[in-house]
C-alpha cells in the first residue's frame, strides 16, 4: 500500500546502528581491544626472547664444549 502512494517503507541498512551503541562506548571497546592486542604482542615478544635466550645458551654451551672427536684424539694421545 505504501508503494502505491510512493512512500518509502524500507529502512536504511544502518538504521539500527546508531541505536545499538554510543560513540563513547565504541571508543572504550576499541581501546580495550587495542590494549589487549598490545598485551598479546608483548607476551609473544617475551616468549620469543626467552626461546632465543635458551637457544643462544645451548649454542654457547656446544661451542665451548670440546668436540667429541678432539676429546677422543686427546685421550688417545695421552695414552700413548
Amino acid at each position: 500500500m505504501c508503494e502505491k502512494f510512493g512512500v518509502k517503507h524500507q529502512r536504511p541498512d544502518d538504521y539500527y546502528a546508531e541505536m545499538v551503541k554510543t560513540d563513547e562506548h565504541m571508543l572504550k571497546l576499541k581501546d580495550n581491544l587495542l590494549s589487549e592486542q598490545r598485551r598479546k604482542d608483548e607476551r609473544n615478544k617475551q616468549v620469543k626472547e626467552r626461546q632465543m635466550k635458551k637457544f643462544a645458551k645451548k649454542v654457547r654451551r656446544n661451542r665451548l664444549s670440546p668436540e667429541p672427536c678432539v676429546l677422543f684424539l686427546s685421550r688417545n694421545i695421552a695414552v700413548v
